[in-house]
């Protein structure tokens, strides 16, 4: 009978410790991955603040003869007939 008794107090102290050791490791993996949330959130918070924001953008100021001409010289750039050499 105190065979019976030690060996269940045996299994109940095994039970109860791999109890304590999946709640641990439960516990490390719930930190790691809030931390990481939480950088992630940090990161894209920084990413965002580098762009334009809210409706920000680039207003041309030139005039609009000076904004429409054309950068590239009338000559270049432009299709010519086909010669085929000889």
């Amino acid at each position: 009978m105190i065979l019976l008794w030690v060996l269940f107090l045996f299994f109940l102290a095994c039970f109860i410790a791999a109890l304590y050791i999946g709640y641990s490791f439960y516990k490390r993996v719930r930190q790691t991955t809030k931390t990481f949330r939480e950088q992630m959130g940090q990161q894209q918070k920084r990413q965002q603040g580098q762009t334009y924001g809210d409706r920000e953008g680039v207003v041309d100021q030139r005039e609009p003869r000076k904004a429409n001409q054309k950068i590239i010289p009338k000559n270049e750039g432009e299709y010519v007939d086909f010669e085929e050499e000889k």
